[in-house]
């Protein structure tokens, strides 16, 4: 299966193939972190290079995959892979906000199902991070503050440009709790809240945790 990944600007072959050319070198020579990580039970966050390693799949059981790329990378996913792929390119003046309905829903399925998600873009940085950030203010009513310092509790490297984190802010205010009732009427409000309240188990320990630690480093410092 392929994964195509251009959207909406115009430019020559050439450049294009420069383009990918360029992103691929750099992606080979980007150490990162160790594999993609879990953020959630069953969901993942991870770059190109995690879905593209057959051990990493096999090891945490991934059976969808949402592609978060501007380019035309072509391989080859393990039967019976699930791909989903959003074309955008990794820029502050791009909408990235007129996905997050779309791919949260395909995450939340997915997870409902009891099946592992992975999420990535070209190195599970800014575009793969924002998407996931949508999803725990969505699916875990956090605010956008606490939802992105729980992503990066999980995947310390994770840093959506500003204009994406501006988008997340104002998703938190009301589009969030619109498309969280759309899920809960889609799946159920059995199955969605059961998932709900282990969701918020899992994401409120750490929260609660991580503010437990910054008002003990705080004190610790003025003393």
């Amino acid at each position: 299966m392929s994964l195509d990944g251009s959207r909406g600007h115009s430019s020559s072959t050439e450049d294009r193939e420069q383009n990918v050319g360029n992103k691929l070198k750099y992606l080979k020579n980007f150490d990162l972190t160790n594999g993609m990580c879990e953020i959630l039970p069953n969901l993942y966050l991870g770059g190109l290079r995690d879905v593209t390693d057959v051990n990493q799949i096999a090891k945490n059981k991934i059976e969808y995959v949402l592609t978060i790329l501007d380019m035309k990378i072509e391989f080859t996913f393990q039967k019976n892979m699930v791909v989903k792929r959003i074309r955008i390119p990794d820029s502050p003046s791009e909408n990235i906000s007129t996905f997050f309905s779309e791919a949260i829903q395909y995450i939340h399925e997915a997870r409902i199902r009891g099946a592992s998600v992975a999420v990535h873009c070209l190195a599970g940085v800014s575009r793969s991070a924002t998407i996931v950030t949508a999803y725990l203010i969505t699916v875990c009513g956090l605010t956008f503050f606490n939802a992105l310092s729980f992503v990066s509790s999980k995947r310390p490297a994770v840093n959506p440009n500003f204009g994406f984190r501006m988008q997340l802010a104002k998703y938190e205010k009301t589009p969030a709790s619109h498309e969280r009732q759309r899920l809960r009427e889609l799946f159920t409000p059995a199955v969605f809240d059961r998932q709900w309240q282990l969701d918020r188990i899992a994401t409120r320990a750490k929260i609660i945790t991580q503010t437990s630690e910054e008002s003990t480093s705080e004190g610790n410092s003025c003393a």
